[in-house]
């Protein structure tokens, strides 16, 4: 797990480009711009108004309607988790299922330090990642209405997450038990936090500390 940190970007990384809401264009990249701090979420939980009255133990499944519909298709393995199930809450309410309702980016391209200084200002706020001696920043304005990156860098496939509640943002490596998982929005929060999910168990993950908190990979730590 990595978190972002104040800094200075050289001008030797690549910089995440939208150039369009429906077109991505890459590129090499870089541009002096200043990282996000991570901070950390709320540590207590939310009501949520549709939850059943609860007698302090923990569910097999979640009671709360609005959790029940938008997960009923889900193939989680609800009966291994670390959390009370009933701390989870929707994000996105309304939708049969809440999976990736606010799409993540797979293999994003990159643009130039010429072209980004086109669309940024010089202090754009970004998540610098610095591996192996090269970086690359993704920019919040981009990463707000997506929420995560599953990229590959160095050779290290990683997922870049911002969690536009908390205001935190990490980087995890997205290899677990030799496998490389994809990581998409859940639409579900938990301490206000972004809960993440993988499309290889659908297991939940928590995103400020990159713990799987329900599913197969529950208690894993990315």
């Amino acid at each position: 797990m990595w978190l972002a940190a104040p800094s200075a970007a050289g001008p030797y990384f690549e910089m995440w480009s939208w150039m369009s809401r429906r077109r991505w264009q890459s590129a090499g990249l870089a541009l002096a711009a200043v990282a996000m701090v991570a901070a950390a979420c709320s540590s207590g939980a939310s009501d949520d108004s549709d939850a059943d009255p609860a007698d302090g133990s923990s569910s097999p499944t979640p009671t709360s309607l609005r959790v029940i519909q938008g997960t009923a298709d889900w193939p989680t393995d609800w009966s291994k988790h670390s959390i009370d199930l009933d701390e989870l809450l929707v994000g996105l309410p309304g939708r049969l299922d809440s999976r990736d309702g606010i799409p993540p980016i797979d293999g994003p391209t990159f643009e130039t330090v010429e072209g980004a200084s086109e669309w940024l200002v010089d202090r754009e706020p970004v998540i610098l990642l610095e591996l192996g001696g090269s970086a690359r920043a993704y920019p919040l304005q981009i990463l707000i209405s997506h929420e995560i990156v599953n990229d590959e860098f160095g050779g290290v496939p990683v997922a870049i997450t911002y969690c536009p509640l908390c205001n935190s943002a990490i980087g995890f490596d997205r290899r677990v038990d030799g496998e490389t998982l994809r990581f998409g929005v859940s639409g579900l929060l938990r301490n206000s936090d972004l809960v993440m999910w993988d499309d290889a168990t659908t297991s939940l993950w928590q995103q400020i500390n990159g713990e799987a908190i329900v599913g197969e990979h529950t208690g894993t730590q990315l």
